[in-house]
């Protein structure tokens, strides 16, 4: 019994941490425009100055490690990036 008893603190005392230091979860959103609908993800509070990660054709938003997006935004910035590619969840383009 008293060894159940001491794993749930531990168990407990974890879950604390992890909530106390995870970081906040990015936004998530899509915006259309022209026909063409692009999903992104907002980093940091909307009121500080955005910074836009642009990436090469083809990239998915993904592709941007959270830890730059997390250390740019300890630094004062929100951040933006988005689904530059041709699939979901952005709409496919026909030419």
């Amino acid at each position: 019994m008293k060894y159940t008893s001491k794993r749930l603190w531990i168990c407990a005392g974890l879950l604390t941490l992890t909530a106390i230091h995870a970081a906040p979860m990015p936004q998530q959103g899509q915006i259309s425009a022209n026909g063409i609908t692009i999903a992104y993800e907002s980093f940091g509070p909307t009121d500080r100055e955005t910074i836009l990660l642009i990436a090469g054709a083809g990239m998915q938003l993904t592709g941007w490690p959270v830890q730059l997006c997390e250390e740019l935004v300890k630094r004062g910035y929100r951040v933006v990036i988005y689904d530059n590619r041709d699939g979901a969840p952005a709409n496919l383009i026909s030419f």
